[in-house]
């Protein structure tokens, strides 16, 4: 039972145990930019209450295919919602005296356009109903939360023009620390096949097998496919992206299955050389921060939320679509631009995620509901 009202209630929508429990320990131990009396958590998924409440205050309530914002809006003058994983239909009852109190800090897959639904007949027709009243009550919203400019072109294909602010899950000392150490160590490898790195998950969305296809006229030279398969994914597609890899490149492949801690995974970021996103809409903003930063080139798909961002930021980029026409040599040496590098390539340390959130909460104080 939740024991009081607060300013910000925090409904922990999705069950991530990556990103929340920075931002929950950002608000509990950094007293120098938030007042933690302010805060309340909650969170229908019984995992993160039990990581978290190790530690911090939480509470478990609901489930997550309920409208948690009707169920317990009443308990904070502001709502900030991190992800929403019930459906639109449900989203859709949600109550305007609650709606006008949401800032909705989306994490991508919440919040993708019309065309990801492929209805027929009857149930497109009575879907286009659902999604207008759904696009009408998103923008009764009071704020949507994104990561980058990115992010902002995924909210803008789905809503249009909405008011908008950044909001990252960035906040980690330890992240702070390996930054320049790591940056440093940039070209010191000792292994001489090109390693390229397909996406970031198991997600169909990152289109592994089209990708592999245009790859494949290079596999008879020195390179290494790296496949990150521990992340998301149903396990028949994972299997099938993992059949067509050694069908195709025999032991030039290789595949990550299991996490790996922090600092072990950053450093897997700088071995690669070449990182292809073919990905449609804004995800893995993290991965491609970080691959940027240290100066390796990705390629993206031209009609990519990715790229919509780079054109409007007016920074070159190099083209998914193009791989089939390039020879090995153009491949490999082929970059991104100075301002994509520049723009696109900055690590936010944990004191500019502290300042932006609290800037994000001392507007809000200015406002009256």
């Amino acid at each position: 039972m939740i024991r009081k009202n607060a300013k910000y209630l925090h409904i922990i929508w999705h069950p991530d145990l990556k990103f929340i429990p920075k931002l929950i320990k950002m608000i509990n131990e950094e007293d120098s930019y938030f007042n933690l009396e302010e805060h309340i958590f909650i969170t229908p998924h019984k995992k993160v209450y039990d990581e978290m409440s190790k530690k911090y205050e939480i509470y478990l309530c609901g489930n997550e295919q309920e409208n948690l914002i009707n169920k317990y809006g009443e308990y904070g003058q502001w709502i900030f919602v991190h992800a929403i994983n019930c459906s639109k239909l449900k989203l859709i009852l949600t109550k305007n005296k609650y709606a006008k109190k949401v800032i909705w800090r989306t994490w991508g897959h919440d919040i993708r356009p019309l065309e990801y639904y492929n209805y027929r007949g009857i149930k497109k027709i009575l879907f286009h109903f659902i999604w207008k009243a759904y696009i009408e009550k998103v923008h009764r919203f009071h704020m949507i939360g994104v990561a980058n400019d990115i992010d902002l072109v995924n909210v803008n294909n789905t809503f249009g023009e909405m008011d908008s602010c950044i909001l990252g899950y960035g906040y980690d000392p330890i992240k702070d620390n390996l930054l320049d150490k790591l940056k440093n160590n940039i070209e010191n490898r000792k292994e001489k096949s090109l390693r390229i790195l397909i996406g970031h998950s198991a997600s169909k969305w990152d289109d592994h097998i089209s990708v592999m296809k245009k790859l494949i006229q290079y596999r008879n030279y020195d390179i290494t496919i790296c496949l990150i398969l521990s992340y998301a994914g149903e396990r028949e597609y994972v299997d099938e992206v993992k059949k067509f890899a050694k069908e195709n490149f025999g032991e030039k492949i290789e595949i990550i299955d299991c996490f790996m801690e922090y600092e072990k995974y950053i450093n897997y970021l700088n071995s690669i050389d070449i990182a292809i996103f073919a990905q449609k809409h804004s995800t893995a903003l993290s991965n491609i921060s970080w691959l940027l930063h240290f100066g390796k080139t990705i390629y993206f798909r031209e009609d990519s939320d990715f790229a919509k961002s780079f054109k409007r930021k007016k920074c070159e980029f190099c083209k998914v679509e193009e791989i089939e026409k390039m020879t090995f040599e153009q491949f490999k040496t082929k970059r991104n631009s100075k301002e994509l590098m520049n723009e696109y390539g900055i690590i936010p340390t944990s004191k500019d995620c502290c300042e932006n959130w609290k800037k994000v909460l001392d507007k809000l104080s200015e406002e009256e509901i």
